[in-house]
């Protein structure tokens, strides 16, 4: 099913035919099959073009009956409205795949790089963000790493004794360094 739905991004091209900007970029096996594919509206485009602060890249979601990751670019407006700046379904969790995905959206973008992006903690992921965008920062998601702290706390407070906790909290939660010299 998967073959006979990617042999060819068709109902991409008959998109731009209906919409005045539609921007997709696709990326194929040796065999001429659609393994990834990007694509953003002209709106999104211009939205990114003044929201381009900040954008958050999500590749958690699976619900597609391929169980391909479908990865939104989102960001938030001056009213603090969540904005979609492009998508893509990808054929796997590779750097490889995230730099061409991050390049291809770039390009698309007019080559404005944001100043932050926040993803999970994917090492992969990680790694091509650091070879497309060099000069931004990039941030975890808080809940990930809140989830990551709890699953390390236990342990930890084992190996280091109940006031772990109590300190860690301190550390964690301070706005200032130097109240956390220890």
């Amino acid at each position: 099913m998967v073959r006979s739905l990617f042999r060819s991004s068709n109902i991409f091209k008959n998109k731009l035919s209906l919409i005045k900007i539609f921007l997709f970029a696709s990326e194929v096996d040796n065999a001429g099959i659609l393994r990834s594919i990007f694509w953003a509206y002209g709106r999104a485009i211009s939205s990114y073009l003044s929201f381009y602060d900040v954008i958050v890249f999500n590749i958690t979601y699976r619900t597609n009956h391929l169980n391909l990751p479908f990865a939104p670019f989102t960001g938030v407006n001056h009213l603090r409205q969540s904005i979609l700046f492009g998508f893509a379904l990808i054929a796997d969790e590779q750097r490889d795949i995230f730099a061409w995905l991050f390049n291809k959206w770039l390009k698309c973008m007019h080559r404005v790089a944001p100043k932050v992006i926040i993803t999970d903690q994917d090492a992969q992921m990680g790694d091509a963000i650091k070879m497309v965008f060099s000069t931004i920062r990039h941030r975890y998601y808080f809940r990930h790493v809140g989830k990551h702290i709890a699953e390390q706390e236990i342990p930890l407070m084992n190996k280091y004794g109940e006031d772990f906790a109590s300190d860690f909290h301190l550390w964690y939660t301070s706005h200032d360094i130097s109240t956390c010299e220890e």
